[in-house]
């Protein structure tokens, strides 16, 4: 007695036609491409996500100051935004959108990592930006500009 079952072409012709219509389904429903994309690719880690916020934030700085009022940058995200990327107590440092200086110790007094140590920094956006001037302002320390606020210290080259 032969085993009762489905014969080899109609499972093959079967799989053939669910993938004619995922593919039909990618091409015409709005939405399956990025649902697919979702399932096949990884989730961003904090990391990138953060990163992508960053380079928004520094966006945001442009045309938003002039010398008068550059002091308010020290309320941006840009400047006060952070991840906390080394868990427990061994790195508190928290990582900011620019970059942060290094040393032999993990300091978060001094804003500061140490990749010798295995805890170097995770994000460092590069940004400047334009006063509604047109000036361009590219900080030497994106950390005294973030704590002082101040033209010296945010746009070197232009103070008076």
């Amino acid at each position: 007695m032969k085993g009762q079952g489905l014969p080899i072409n109609t499972i093959v012709l079967a799989i053939l036609a669910l993938l004619v219509l995922v593919i039909l389904a990618a091409i015409f429903v709005p939405g399956f491409r990025s649902l697919l994309t979702s399932i096949i690719l990884p989730a961003p880690t904090e990391e990138q996500t953060f990163t992508r916020s960053c380079n928004e934030w520094c966006k945001d700085l442009n045309n938003r100051f002039n010398r008068g009022n550059i002091g308010q940058i020290v309320y941006t995200e840009w400047c006060n935004k952070f991840i906390t990327p080394y868990s427990g107590g061994d790195c508190p440092t928290k990582d900011r959108c620019y970059p942060q200086p290094e040393g032999d110790v993990c300091d978060e007094s001094l804003q500061q990592f140490a990749p010798g140590s295995g805890f170097p920094e995770k994000v460092r956006v590069s940004c400047s930006f334009t006063l509604t001037t047109g000036e361009t302002c590219t900080p030497e320390s994106w950390v005294k500009c973030c704590k002082n606020g101040d033209l010296e210290s945010c746009c070197p080259g232009l103070a008076e």
